[in-house]
């Protein structure tokens, strides 16, 4: 292996001195050099101690601040000359031209370190500024939220605008949906007008409210020994009129009304025909004749009114000649009256029976017409109840007043529980048979009038 004393002397010989360390070289010079430096041949003690130190400067500089890419490269670059250097004299002058080098690569780290330091510092400003920025923003959101609340608090009169505005707003909104509705047809009208579909409804609680006083009344009076029958027949009445003052303040469904004022008028009329409960008296005459004058109360008006109410629907005929054949056992027995040639009180109910009923045909006319089914039912109603009175005072020698208010409130008590009868019959014959009422041809044409015929030739009043 060739020995570096050789090597010097060969490049001595030139007469040339070893030259000064200049600038460092460019990264490519320092590659040749390192390159054409015969590294094999070692640099002595000193040579290795100079890798050594600078390895542990560069770890150094490593643990504090990593060096950039052209610190390292200038690192290396002076290594590379320094070997160089060393390989030309094989003295000990390569130390002062290692340190120079490693102080100008130590420079170059300080700046690079500290160019980085400065960087990093701005970003830092930078990032420090926009969060002061958004804390500025926060604060101003929060303090324009907080006068706002303020202001909306410590200003009722905006709530009271606001408040208007919505009200106004809400109106329109149901101007636009009533507008929005469909219109309501003349057939439709025209439908509810000939067959309703709950009809009543509204009367029939004025009318539980009317007939519970009375029954009330009549077993507060019963009670008080004020009428006959005792005090449990008043326990009674009163129990049934405060049922039917409930069935007047609660809010159930039509047939569910239906259904307990029927129940209620019948339990209040049975309980009169055997002599007692609010209706005691009205079984004048017999039981029987008592159960017929019942039964022509409660049939004649239902019918009647539903034949008003549902005057284009044929059934509504057939329920009153029903009802016409359940009240002419009564009927018989009203007539049969009349031909004792006897004018009294009695026979004067009697008449005041016989012109209701006939009155009551009046149902039997064409659909046009109502025929006052209405007026016609309540008529029944009252005259049977005043044949009932009639009758029970024709019997009355001398007029004594307690007898003759017992008679009275006889007549009051049938009044009352017929018509509660009546009522819930006609509105459970509404429920049961509107549907079928409903389905008529709105649309039909008129009946063609009958032509008059005309005479013959061969009449004699031509």
């Amino acid at each position: 292996m060739p020995t570096p004393s050789g090597d010097v002397e060969k490049r001595g010989s030139g007469g040339s001195s070893f030259p000064a360390p200049a600038l460092p070289p460019e990264e490519g010079d320092a590659q040749e050099t390192e390159r054409e430096t015969p590294l094999e041949g070692g640099l002595g003690e000193d040579g290795r101690s100079s890798e050594a130190e600078q390895d542990a400067a560069a770890e150094e500089h490593a643990g504090s601040a990593p060096p950039s890419a052209p610190a390292g490269a200038l690192l290396r670059e002076g290594a590379a000359s320094v070997k160089g250097a060393a390989s030309v004299d094989g003295t000990g002058e390569e130390g002062d031209g290692e340190a120079a080098v490693r102080s100008a690569g130590e420079g170059e780290l300080d700046e690079a370190a500290a160019a980085r330091g400065a960087s990093d510092e701005g970003a830092s400003g930078e990032r420090a500024s926009d969060e002061g920025a958004s804390g500025e923003r926060a604060s101003g959101e929060e303090t324009a939220d907080e006068k706002e609340a303020g202001h909306e608090a410590g200003s009722p009169e905006r709530a009271g605008e606001r408040a208007s505005d919505e009200g106004t707003f809400d109106e329109e909104e149901a101007g636009r949906e009533a507008l929005n509705r469909p219109p309501l047809l003349a057939s439709e009208a025209l439908m509810e007008d000939l067959a309703p579909i709950e009809p009543a409804r509204d009367a029939a609680r004025l009318w539980c409210a009317a007939v519970g006083l009375t029954l009330v009344v009549l077993g507060g009076l019963q009670v008080t020994a004020l009428r006959p029958g005792g005090v449990a027949s008043g326990f009674m009445g009163v129990v049934l009129g405060a049922i039917t003052l409930v069935l007047a303040l609660t809010r159930i469904t039509y047939r569910q009304r239906a259904a307990a004022m029927l129940g209620i008028g019948l339990t209040s009329t049975l309980l009169g025909l055997v002599g007692s409960g609010p209706a005691v008296g009205i079984d004048a005459g017999g039981f029987a004749w008592g159960v017929a004058r019942a039964i022509a109360a409660a049939a004649l008006p239902a019918a009647l009114a539903f034949r008003a109410r549902y005057r284009a629907y044929a059934g509504a005929r057939w329920l009153l000649g029903a009802a016409f054949a359940a009240a002419l056992p009564f009927t018989v027995s009203v007539i049969l009256r009349l031909t004792t040639h006897q004018i009294g009180l009695g026979e004067a109910g009697a008449i005041l029976v016989i012109l209701a009923m006939t009155a009551g045909l009046l149902g039997f006319m064409g659909e046009e017409t109502t025929s006052a089914g209405a007026y016609l039912a309540l008529a029944v109603n009252l005259s049977l109840a005043g044949d009932l009175v009639f009758d029970g005072l024709s019997g009355v020698e001398g007029l004594q007043a307690a007898e003759v208010g017992a008679v009275i409130g006889s007549g009051v008590a049938f009044a009352a529980t017929s018509a509660l009868t009546s009522i819930g019959l006609f509105q459970i014959l509404a429920w049961r048979l509107a549907p079928a009422a409903r389905r008529i041809n709105l649309h039909r044409p008129p009946r063609e009038a009958k032509k008059p015929t005309q005479p013959s030739s061969n009449d004699w009043l031509t």
